[in-house]
C-alpha cells in the first residue's frame, strides 16, 4: 500500500481520542511501516537455529509423516509447533524464561484487559476498547524499565512507545480499517511496577467475537487465544456475570483446551449485581463447571471498575497468584 492510498483512506469515527497514530496519517503510516519492516535484533546464530527448526518442523517433519503411516501425525506436529513457538518467545522475550505464565481467557468483551489493569493496578496500562477486530496476544511482566516491544510475523522485534500500544489495539482498525492480525504475533509491556516478579500474565484475544458466532471457522481470535492458552502454566478464566452462569461455549473451550490444572474462575463485572445476586452466580457456575469435569480452583466475583473482590475471604485472587 503506497504511502498516499494510506494517507487519502477514508477514516471511520475514532474510538480513542487524543493518539497520535490514529489523529495524524503520517504517524500512523509510520508506525505501521516500522512494524512490517523491524529488523531481528538477535544474533545471527539465533536466527538460523530458529530458520532450521522451523524447516525441521514444517517440511521435513511434515514429509515425513506423508510418506509413513504414523496415526499420531497430527498431534505430534501440534506439539513441535508450540515448542517452536516457545523457542521463539525465549530468543526474543529472555525475560520469559524465568517466570511462569498466568493466562487470562474468556468470551469477547467479559473484560480481560480491563481486569488486568486492575488486578496490577495500572489503570491505562491496556487499551479496553470492544472493538470485534482481532487483538494481539499481550503479556505483561516486571522489567527493570518501562518498555513495550512488538514481535512481527517475521519474527522480527521493535519497541514501540505507549501510544503505540494503545493504537494498535482495536482503536487503529476504527481509525483506517487495518488490523494487526497478520502482521504481529505477540506484544510484550514490561513494567517495573509490576510487582510479581515470577509472573508473566497473558493478555489473549476474547474466543468468540460477535461478527463469529455463526461461522466459527472464520474466527482468527479462536484460533489465536487456543494456541496461546495451551501453553499457559495457569490460566485465569473470566466471564460477564450478566450471563448468570458459565455459558456452555467457554465450557466447550476449556474443555478443548486438554488443560489438566486448576482453573481460577472469575465472574467479572460483579458490581452490576447486588452481592447476594453475586453469591447465587458464583455457586450456579461451580456446579456447572463440576457437572462438566473442569477442575476449578475456586470461582469469584470481581469488579474491574472497582478492583473488588466478591468471596469470603475477599483474597481467592491474591492467594492463587501467591501458591
Amino acid at each position: 500500500m503506497g504511502h498516499d492510498a494510506f494517507k487519502n483512506m477514508p477514516k471511520k469515527e475514532k474510538t480513542i481520542p487524543k493518539n497520535r497514530y490514529l489523529e495524524n496519517n503520517d504517524d500512523g503510516f509510520n508506525l505501521l511501516a516500522q512494524l512490517i519492516s523491524a529488523e531481528s535484533d538477535v544474533s545471527a546464530e539465533s536466527e538460523e537455529i530458529l530458520r532450521d527448526l522451523e524447516n525441521m518442523v514444517d517440511k521435513e517433519f511434515l514429509e515425513l509423516a506423508m510418506n509413513n503411516d504414523c496415526p499420531r501425525s497430527a498431534k505430534i506436529y501440534s506439539d513441535l509447533q508450540k515448542v517452536y513457538e516457545d523457542l521463539v518467545d525465549v530468543v526474543n522475550f529472555p525475560v520469559l524464561e524465568n517466570t511462569f505464565t498466568v493466562a487470562v481467557g474468556g468470551g469477547f468483551s467479559a473484560g480481560k484487559s480491563r481486569f488486568l489493569n486492575a488486578l496490577l493496578d495500572e489503570k491505562n496500562l491496556l487499551p479496553t476498547d470492544t472493538s470485534p477486530t482481532t487483538a494481539i496476544p499481550t503479556y505483561i511482566l516486571n522489567g527493570e524499565e518501562n518498555a513495550v516491544f512488538a514481535l512481527n510475523q517475521f519474527q522480527h522485534r521493535t519497541e514501540i512507545d505507549e501510544e503505540a500500544l494503545h493504537a494498535i489495539s482495536h482503536a487503529f482498525n476504527a481509525a483506517y480499517n487495518v488490523t494487526f492480525s497478520h502482521i504481529l504475533k505477540r506484544i510484550s509491556v514490561e513494567r517495573t511496577s509490576i510487582p510479581y516478579t515470577n509472573i508473566t500474565f497473558l493478555d489473549t484475544p476474547g474466543y468468540s467475537k460477535a461478527d463469529d458466532v455463526i461461522q466459527r471457522n472464520n474466527n482468527t481470535d479462536e484460533h489465536i487465544a487456543k494456541e496461546h492458552l495451551r501453553t499457559a502454566d495457569y490460566l485465569i478464566w473470566l466471564v460477564d456475570i450478566q450471563n448468570g452462569t458459565i455459558p456452555e461455549p467457554d465450557i466447550n473451550f476449556i474443555l478443548g483446551l486438554d488443560y489438566e490444572l486448576e482453573v481460577l474462575v472469575v465472574m467479572n463485572k460483579a458490581d452490576k449485581k447486588i452481592e447476594s445476586e453475586v453469591k447465587k452466580v458464583v455457586e450456579t457456575a461451580r456446579k456447572d463447571l463440576k457437572k462438566n469435569g473442569i477442575p476449578t480452583y475456586d470461582v469469584i466475583g470481581f469488579s474491574s471498575s472497582k478492583n473488588i473482590e466478591y468471596s469470603e475471604s475477599k483474597t481467592v485472587l491474591r492467594d492463587f497468584l501467591k501458591k
